[in-house]
């Protein structure tokens, strides 16, 4: 009858309620995803090799710039794993001075967004201590490439 109509109604109501929650964090991570490939895909989006230097040879990232709407993605993959206390930390070259873009994720597989700083000619990874630091030490850069 009636009442049971109405129960089952507010099981699904509930069901639905929980169901949308779940939903909730993979619809956000495609929104993300969605919006890293329409940015790899911008016709304005510069991709950026950084090789590594004579101190990691094997150092090797790719930088993607937008200047049009002002992001930095890099892909880390291929850095060779730090000891703990230390991470790598990614800088813009403008006019000589290196402006912090933040500090490198290394359990992170995928594209990582960054700071996007303005008139950058180069990108540059170093070596920091676990936090990053506010002016790099260029004795440990081990890799850039020009922007």
């Amino acid at each position: 009858g009636k009442a049971e109509a109405e129960q089952d109604l507010v099981m699904l109501e509930t069901r639905y309620a929980a169901f949308q929650e779940e939903c909730e964090p993979e619809k956000a991570a495609l929104r993300q995803q969605q919006q890293v490939f329409a940015i790899l895909n911008h016709e304005a989006t510069l991709p950026v090799r950084l090789e590594g230097t004579p101190q990691e040879p094997r150092a090797e990232a790719v930088a993607y710039l937008n200047g049009l709407e002002k992001v930095a993605y890099i892909n880390v993959g291929k850095l060779p794993t730090l000891p703990i206390g230390q991470t790598y930390q990614l800088w813009a070259d403008v006019n000589g001075e290196m402006i912090n873009m933040g500090v490198l994720d290394q359990q992170s597989k995928g594209l990582q967004v960054m700071t996007f700083i303005d008139h950058a000619e180069s990108l540059n990874i170093t070596i920091e201590p676990e936090g990053g630091s506010e002016v790099p030490p260029v004795e440990q850069l081990v890799a850039n490439g020009e922007v």
